[in-house]
């Protein structure tokens, strides 16, 4: 059914953060690291004029001179998921009392290592957790090695004779060098036997389902990724003062409801959330941005949210299923401006827009 707690933030993900007096949740994790990027822009734009444009309609706003319009064709969305993307995600799940077996080949381990020579660190040799699949031959012979019989915590010293025809970097060609390798955690078939359930017999073949299974999620949030360089490609000239001003009254009304319910105060939970009371008008001139590019692509592209799209961004944002009685549009309409924020219409325009994008993006 529905969410009791509500859009802490505009357009974010579940997480929980712990502050003084109970733990706060909100909607999206990089929401905080959006405001801090805005901030940057924010002291440079100063200049507001006014423009009124309906909830949901589109307008153009680069040619009324608010922005500018990066390309948005053919934006390239990296979808390949290269090893240290699918070690990160394997080592994310490992538990302290999975890990009771050392380091066999075919692990996944996370390490920290230098190389030194006359107790001199290589800074070029150096590494904070780095990803190293024991017995691969990715790394220097002896280094994959020497990590054989590591338990999680434990930190080696190794020595290692790079080989006379060492083209990486020719100095090293011959000479031997001391490693310091601390092993943090690593993946292995105690790991497997939690995580895969049972479902895969060696961990190649859970790799294997790993990378698919996140391909699959790129591909699914494409949409979101394009857009996210769109904007980072795009230019903000001028804020439209009173779309910006209802952005920064629904981001103050939320974090004010919030700490009411927690009884604490709203600069608190922005503290715990790495921000202060700058960031409210940081993230309301970040879904200001979001709104005009949508407007701006809908209008050059004819695209009009429909009913149907419409119903459905409701329904998923609140959390309603079909065939709910208090399902309908008119509700749903006001539960989202009471809790979510004023402009729903434009917030389902914006999520229009990124399906756009993302079916018009150039995979890679």
């Amino acid at each position: 059914m529905k969410k009791q707690v509500k859009n802490i933030l505009i357009g974010v993900v579940a997480a929980a953060v712990f502050v003084g007096l109970g733990i706060f949740l909100y909607r999206d994790q990089k929401a905080h690291e959006t405001a801090k990027e805005a901030q940057k822009q924010q002291k440079e734009i100063v200049k507001k004029e006014e423009v009124e444009v309906a909830d949901g309609e589109s307008y153009d706003y680069e040619k009324a001179g608010f922005i500018e319009l990066a390309d948005y064709e053919k934006i390239p969305v990296e979808i390949t998921v290269g090893e240290e993307v699918l070690y990160e995600e394997m080592i994310s799940h490992v538990k302290k009392d999975y890990l009771s077996t050392p380091v066999e080949s075919g692990d996944v381990v996370l390490v920290d290592y230098s190389g030194s020579q006359d107790q001199v660190v290589l800074p070029d040799l150096a590494q904070s957790d780095a990803y190293v699949k024991v017995g691969q031959g990715e790394y220097v012979d002896g280094f994959e090695d020497g990590m054989l019989g590591m338990k999680k915590g434990e930190t080696r010293e190794i020595n290692v004779t790079f080989p006379e025809d060492y083209q990486v970097d020719p100095s090293l060609a011959g000479e031997n060098v001391v490693f310091s390798i601390t092993c943090k955690k690593y993946f292995n078939k105690q790991c497997l036997s939690h995580v895969a359930k049972g479902n895969y017999a060696t961990i190649p073949d859970y790799e294997g389902y790993l990378k698919e299974k996140l391909e699959k999620e790129n591909r699914e949030s494409k949409g979101e990724s394009a857009f996210e360089t769109l904007k980072e490609d795009s230019k903000l000239k001028t804020l439209p003062e009173s779309l910006y001003q209802m952005g920064v009254e629904d981001n103050d009304q939320s974090y004010s409801a919030m700490a009411d319910l927690y009884g604490t105060s709203k600069e608190e939970v922005l503290e715990s959330l790495g921000m202060d009371t700058n960031a409210i008008a940081d993230m309301a001139q970040d879904w200001t941005f979001e709104i005009m590019l949508a407007k701006t692509i809908a209008i050059r592209e004819n695209l009009t949210l429909t009913d149907e799209f419409y119903k459905n961004f409701l329904m998923e944002e609140l959390e309603y299923q079909e065939g709910d009685a208090e399902a309908t549009v008119e509700n749903m309409e006001k539960e989202y401006q009471d809790g979510s924020g004023s402009r729903p219409k434009d917030d389902a325009l914006v999520e229009m827009v990124k399906e756009y994008v993302g079916e018009h993006s150039e995979e890679i």
